[in-house]
Order: C-alpha cells, then structure tokens, then sequence
C-alpha cells in the first residue's frame, strides 16, 4: 500500500525551489539542516545533498541509512 504525503511523510524544501519527502519519523532532525537538489550528470538524476562544514558533500539517502554523517566525525 503506497503512503501519502500528509499520512506517514512531510516533504522538505530543497535550494532551488525543489522539494524531496521524507518518513515522519526522519523529518524533525533532517529539516534542522539546509539541503539542495545535486544534478549527478553521470546517472542523470538529482539528489536531495548537504555540504558539511568540512567541505564533504553528502546525499540524504545516505544520511537516512547511515552510510554518511551529517556532522564531522573526525575531530576526536
């Protein structure tokens, strides 16, 4: 059964006029962020990213998997 925005999901607004949709769940700390829509020429398709202070740019599919960090893990 597919979900609807508005049921179980919230969309967030992207730089550029852009929006992507999130679970409700992931809405509250990924929306504390600024992201914008990437065009990968490569695949032909955009992506929600967010540049970190350290200049590494990561996808919020990643993000929400935990493959990618939003804040810089390296200064300990």
């Amino acid at each position: 059964m597919a979900k609807y925005v508005g049921e179980t999901m919230k969309k967030i607004p992207l730089v550029g006029g852009l929006s992507t949709i999130v679970d409700d769940e992931d809405y509250e700390w990924l929306s504390q962020y600024i992201w914008y829509a990437h065009y990968d020429f490569q695949r032909g398709r955009i992506y929600a990213a967010h540049d970190r202070p350290d200049g590494k740019r990561v996808y919020m599919q990643d993000v929400i998997v935990g493959i990618s960090a939003l804040e810089n893990e390296s200064w300990n």
